[in-house]
């Protein structure tokens, strides 16, 4: 029969070499993703300042001890990826982007938008004694009539922000 100490040795043997192949595991999802993200094959194409800025995002989701961070996880469930002080122009307007469609996105679908256009619709239906909605409008011409109003209505509120940006960053 083996001593005891064998054994516990051979075990945490054993585990080391799982737990290192996860924390690898878990590198090359985050390192892949990102590369993914930076819509590259290899770190090695970025110039040294978007290295600087790839190489900060890896060690904000991944840590060589422990392995992937709870930001990390994060990254890898919504592909999102964070702000650093290195990041790069690109990355902050990319990440201004993705943040805006998810609120607006949101904003919309809280908002009950679409059946609230839909109960203009079938207002003017009720109105009109329509049998279809051809016979209120076609429907191209409802889609690009509701689409010149969104556009015109988020034209406005963008020149407000704009407006207000620019006053707050004279201060």
């Amino acid at each position: 029969m083996r001593k005891f100490h064998t054994v516990y040795k051979d075990k945490m043997e054993t585990f080391n070499k799982i737990q290192e192949a996860k924390v690898l595991a878990e590198f090359e999802n985050v390192y892949y993703v990102l590369l993914e993200n930076y819509g590259i094959a290899s770190a090695d194409e970025l110039n040294e300042k978007k290295q600087a800025a790839f190489l900060t995002e890896v060690s904000e989701y991944w840590n060589e001890e422990t392995g992937i961070t709870q930001l990390g996880i994060n990254f890898l469930k919504d592909k999102s990826s964070i702000l650093t002080e290195s990041s790069t122009i690109d990355q902050r307007k990319k990440y201004l982007k993705n943040k805006s469609i998810a609120v607006l996105n949101e904003t919309i679908k809280q908002a009950d938008l679409k059946t609230k256009l839909y109960d203009v619709i079938d207002s003017m239906y009720k109105q009109l004694n329509a049998s279809n909605v051809s016979d209120v409008l076609s429907p191209r011409i409802i889609v690009n009539i509701m689409s010149e109003s969104i556009n015109e209505t988020l034209t406005n509120f963008i020149q407000t922000i704009e407006n207000e940006l620019v006053e707050s960053g004279k201060k």
